[in-house]
C-alpha cells in the first residue's frame, strides 16, 4: 500500500512572539474615540495583517513541493493504470450495451404483456356487458310475457263473468217463483266466485312464472360473469411475469437518471443541501448599490467616515480595510524539519 507522511508543522519562539505581540496590540485597542486611539488600532491592524500576511505566504511556499510530488504521484498512478482503465471502460461498455439490449427486450415484453392483459379485459368486460344485456332482454320479454298473460286473464274473467250473469238473467226469467229466483241467484254468485279463484290462480301462476324467469336470467348473467372471470384469470396466468436480465454475483447495474431541468433557486428552497455551488457576482453587486438600489437578500456597508465596526459586523462588506504590515511566518520544512522566518518589508 502506498503511505505518505509529513513531517509536524511547528512554529519557533520568533513567531509566537510575533504573533503574542499582535495579539496584545489588539487587547489594547477596546474602542476607538480619537486621533491617538485611532493611531494605537491602525498599528494594531497592521501587526495582525502582517502576521496573517507573512501565514499565507509562506504556507504557499511550503506546499509547492507537496503539490508536485501530488501531481508526480497523480501521473504515475495515471500511467500505472492507464492500460487497466481502458480495458476497463472497454469492457464496462460491453456489459453495458448488453444490459441495455436486455433492458429493451424486457421492455418490449412488458409492454406486450400490458397489451395482452389490457386485451383479456376489454373482452372480460365485452363479454359481460353482452351477458347484462342479454339478461336485460330476458327480463323484458318476461314481464311483458306475464303482463300480456295477466291482460289475457283478465279479459277471460271479464267474459266469464258476463256469461255467468248472462245465463243467471236467462235463469232468472224462466224462475216461477222466489225459490226458483234466489237458487238461480246462488248459482250465479258460485259460478262468479270460481271463476274468480281460477283468474286468481291465473295470475299467480303468471307472476311466479315471470319470477321464475328473472331468476333464471339473473342466474345466468352470474354465472356468465364467474365463467369470464375464471377465463380471464386463465389467461392472465398464461401470459405471467416477464423475466428480468440475468446478473452475475457481485455485479450492480444501476438504472441512471437523465436530469433534464433544474430550478436552482426552487430547489435551494426546499432541499438547501443538493445545492452546492451558487456564485453571486459580487463586483455587479457593489456597482448595483453604488447606485442607491436596494438588492433583495443583499446587505452590506460602504466604508464611510461614520461607519463603526460594530454596526458592519454582521454585514457581507467590511467597514475598515486591514493595512498590511510586516510577515512573518514559521514553519516546519517537510525535507530538512529545520525553522524558518519570512519577513516582508512593510
Amino acid at each position: 500500500p502506498l503511505a505518505f507522511t509529513l513531517a509536524p508543522i511547528v512554529f519557533t519562539p520568533e513567531a509566537e512572539d510575533a504573533r503574542i505581540s499582535a495579539l496584545c496590540l489588539a487587547a489594547d485597542v477596546s474602542e476607538v474615540t480619537g486621533p491617538e486611539t485611532q493611531v494605537k488600532a491602525v498599528e494594531a491592524q497592521k501587526a495582525i495583517r502582517g502576521v496573517i500576511s507573512a501565514v499565507e505566504k509562506a504556507r504557499k511556499a511550503q506546499k509547492v513541493p507537496i503539490l508536485e510530488a501530488g501531481r508526480k504521484l497523480d501521473a504515475a498512478c495515471d500511467k500505472f493504470c492507464e492500460d487497466l482503465k481502458s480495458h476497463e471502460l472497454r469492457i464496462a461498455t460491453e456489459v453495458g450495451n448488453y444490459q441495455e439490449a436486455e433492458r429493451e427486450k424486457v421492455r418490449k415484453a412488458e409492454q406486450a404483456a400490458a397489451a395482452e392483459l389490457a386485451r383479456i379485459e376489454r373482452e372480460r368486460q365485452e363479454a359481460v356487458e353482452a351477458a347484462q344485456r342479454a339478461a336485460w332482454k330476458a327480463q323484458q320479454e318476461a314481464e311483458a310475457k306475464a303482463a300480456a298473460e295477466r291482460a289475457a286473464a283478465a279479459r277471460a274473467a271479464a267474459e266469464e263473468r258476463a256469461k255467468i250473469e248472462a245465463e243467471a238473467a236467462k235463469e232468472r226469467a224462466k224462475a216461477r217463483n222466489d225459490q226458483e229466483r234466489a237458487a238461480a241467484e246462488a248459482h250465479a254468485k258460485a259460478a262468479q266466485e270460481q271463476a274468480a279463484q281460477r283468474a286468481e290462480q291465473d295470475r299467480i301462476a303468471a307472476e311466479a312464472r315471470a319470477k321464475a324467469e328473472q331468476e333464471a336470467a339473473a342466474a345466468r348473467l352470474a354465472a356468465e360473469k364467474q365463467r369470464q372471470d375464471e377465463l380471464a384469470a386463465q389467461q392472465i396466468e398464461a401470459v405471467g411475469t416477464v423475466a428480468q436480465p440475468a446478473k452475475v454475483a457481485g455485479q450492480v447495474i444501476k438504472e441512471e437518471w437523465e436530469i433534464t431541468e433544474i430550478n436552482a433557486f426552487a430547489l435551494m428552497r426546499v432541499r438547501p443541501d443538493l445545492v452546492r455551488d451558487v456564485i453571486f457576482d459580487r463586483v455587479e453587486i457593489k456597482r448595483e448599490l453604488d447606485r442607491g438600489l436596494t438588492l433583495a437578500g443583499v446587505k452590506g456597508c460602504s466604508q464611510r467616515a461614520d461607519c463603526s465596526p460594530q454596526h458592519c459586523a454582521a454585514r457581507d462588506y467590511p467597514a475598515f480595510s486591514a493595512t498590511t504590515g510586516s510577515a512573518i511566518l514559521i514553519m516546519t520544512t517537510p525535507n530538512d524539519g529545520r525553522t524558518a522566518l519570512e519577513k516582508g518589508g512593510q
